[in-house]
């Protein structure tokens, strides 16, 4: 959940800037996002947040075609790209639904 600062103020930055990268070549860092908005920003700015806000424009479907690449955030540019972006989520969750077992494992450790 977004606060309101980042709700009114950086997400439509955000929203401004993303349709101007279209395509893996043209992906910004999240790094640079952090950086930029931080010039200017009443508060700070991390990567953490940068992300919070990208996933926000996501749920939100304000933008379409949004892709989170490791340190790197563009547009799709084709279906191509989606399916191969959906493909990775979907090797994301099962690898996290794994370390949550685990991690359940281990809680029974502490009962």
């Amino acid at each position: 959940m977004l606060t309101e600062y980042e709700q009114r103020k950086l997400l439509p930055v955000l929203l401004r800037e993303l349709p101007n990268h279209k395509g893996k070549k043209a992906a910004l860092k999240i790094k640079d996002i952090a950086q930029g908005l931080n010039r200017w920003a009443e508060v700070k700015v991390s990567e953490f947040t940068v992300i919070k806000l990208l996933e926000e424009i996501i749920l939100g479907q304000m933008l379409s075609g949004v892709i989170i690449d490791g340190k790197h955030v563009y547009l799709a540019t084709n279906l191509a790209e989606m399916q191969l972006y959906m493909g990775r989520l979907d090797t994301k969750i099962k690898h996290l639904c794994c370390i949550r077992e685990r991690v359940k494992q281990q809680l029974n450790g502490y009962a």
